[in-house]
């Protein structure tokens, strides 16, 4: 049977491609799961694995190869291993410094060519010190892989120096601004509603908001996936490919409830480009400048400022490190008591 439980409890559903790596999924239930459960399951990941460019169909490459050869035969190798979110990301680097540098073979790319193209994108852009290392990164691992096949002998990508990230504090709602927020949202869907288009805006923002859900994850969310009964949302294939789970609060359960539930999707009509929807709505309540991504720092701070401890918040909001989420630590009580016991002025 392809399932398996690990020591954590947890029961997980497999599959072995011929090519590529072993695909898994978590049930994120510690029942034994039933054979149909087993089964469905199993044809998501079959789907995901046919998907993905198979090893057998990719075309060698060597030294003299043209550059655009390379990198389609990089592109589908890093297809067949990642997400293709990732890969995707990776893909448009790659081309983007191709058409930068104007080198027609992968030797043109030197150490000061991929600095000289890194600097002045980082000027002409604004890049942040985060793009600016995820590009540098994207160059590092291509080389890397080019240097084992024996395409280029070193990798000049390896002397690039990462941008030092300044630490922020994360923006985030209070409770007035919130219900700013959402008197301004329910005035853009009465709009809406008068030129006879979908309403969505309020209930994205008080799912975003009870969820901390990234925004490509509520694109993503299925009526499949949300447990009325056990009060779960299990968010499939979030960042990095991971799955992880998020109860349903008591407000967020009246919102799903009022809800159109005969389509696939929870938000049908919200898309990658809704951020200007939301945008204005944020301009209307007097809250600028921010975006959607806020919600989820709303709902990780008032989490730590409830007194949820940062691992537990770690997992609801999908933190591959604890590191990204100690950027909440300040807002703790037991932080803020701490430090103010230690007061002597």
């Amino acid at each position: 049977m392809p399932a398996f439980r690990r020591t954590n409890g947890y029961w997980y559903v497999y599959i072995e491609p011929r090519h590529g790596k072993q695909l898994r999924k978590s049930l994120k239930s510690k029942r034994k799961p039933s054979a149909r459960e087993i089964s469905r399951v199993e044809n998501e990941l079959w789907e995901r694995a046919e998907s993905r460019p198979k090893a057998a169909t990719m075309k060698p490459v060597e030294r003299g190869s043209s550059l655009e050869q390379i990198i389609k035969a990089y592109s589908d190798w890093v297809y067949a291993r990642q997400t293709e979110r990732s890969a995707h990301g990776i893909r448009a680097a790659l081309l983007l410094a191709c058409e930068s540098i104007g080198a027609r073979s992968i030797q043109g790319w030197t150490f000061e060519a991929l600095e000289k193209f890194m600097y002045d994108h980082q000027r002409e852009r604004g890049w942040a010190a985060a793009t600016f290392n995820r590009y540098a990164s994207a160059l590092r691992t291509f080389l890397s892989w080019c240097q084992v096949r024996g395409i280029i002998d070193d990798n000049p990508a390896q002397k690039l120096t990462p941008m030092a990230k300044k630490r922020k504090l994360p923006r985030w709602l209070t409770m007035a601004q919130i219900e700013d927020v959402i008197n301004a949202c329910r005035k853009y869907d009465e709009y809406l509603a008068s030129v006879n288009r979908p309403v969505w805006v309020e209930d994205f923002v008080r799912i975003a908001m009870g969820t901390g859900m990234r925004i490509t994850e509520m694109v993503n969310l299925l009526w499949a996936d949300v447990d009325m009964i056990n009060s779960i949302i299990t968010v499939r294939q979030g960042k990095g490919g991971k799955d992880r789970a998020i109860p349903i609060s008591d407000k967020v359960r009246a919102v799903l409830e009022a809800m159109d539930q005969s389509q696939e999707k929870v938000l049908p009509h919200l898309g990658y480009k809704s951020n200007r929807a939301v945008r204005r709505a944020l301009k209307n309540a007097g809250i600028t400048p921010f975006g959607p991504h806020v919600f989820r720092h709303t709902f990780a701070s008032h989490l730590v400022m409830e007194g949820v401890d940062l691992r537990t918040v770690a997992d609801l909001m999908g933190h591959s490190t604890e590191a990204t989420t100690e950027g909440y630590a300040h807002l703790s009580p037991r932080h803020i008591s701490s430090v103010r016991d230690r007061m002597k002025l």
